[in-house]
């Protein structure tokens, strides 16, 4: 048994032919979407008379209605202003608030550092804190710049 390599002729390579995937049509989109199926109810039994201000008619009476096609649109930027503020409030004062925490643990935690091995060992969440009130600052900001409508 050799254990030499055999060199390969140019003539001797196989070709493999493998299979080819099939294609298939593209499925057909239907041109309306329901969401809702139609409802089909029984008809209601003269014996079984509802009060119109009982529970059991007040919690029928969605069921019962027709779905109607609600308009979606997209909320105005007038609607969208208080939850901006608010948001950039928030990340400026979490930034405070976790700069503010940062400080106290170091102080509390490393008594013997001083200001450059603060920095040194604690520089990544320092840059964190900051990061994220200066993007409160720059919300509130384009808000501001922003201006009443």
């Amino acid at each position: 048994m050799s254990l030499e390599s055999q060199p390969t002729s140019a003539s001797s390579q196989k070709f493999w032919d493998f299979a080819e995937p099939p294609e298939f049509a593209e499925p057909l989109l239907p041109q309306t979407i329901d969401l809702l199926p139609p409802l089909e109810l029984a008809p209601a039994s003269p014996s079984l008379e509802i009060a119109a201000d009982s529970p059991t008619a007040i919690a029928s009476d969605p069921i019962t209605a027709e779905p109607t096609a609600r308009p979606w649109s997209l909320p105005s930027a007038t609607e969208l202003q208080p939850a901006r503020l608010r948001v950039g409030l928030f990340f400026v004062g979490s930034g405070a608030t976790s700069l503010a925490l940062l400080w106290l643990y170091i102080k509390w935690v490393c008594p013997e550092f001083g200001p450059a091995e603060q920095m040194t060992y604690y520089w990544q969440p320092y840059i964190w804190f900051v990061g994220l009130g200066v993007a409160g600052l720059f919300m509130l900001g384009r808000e501001v710049m922003r201006g009443k409508p």
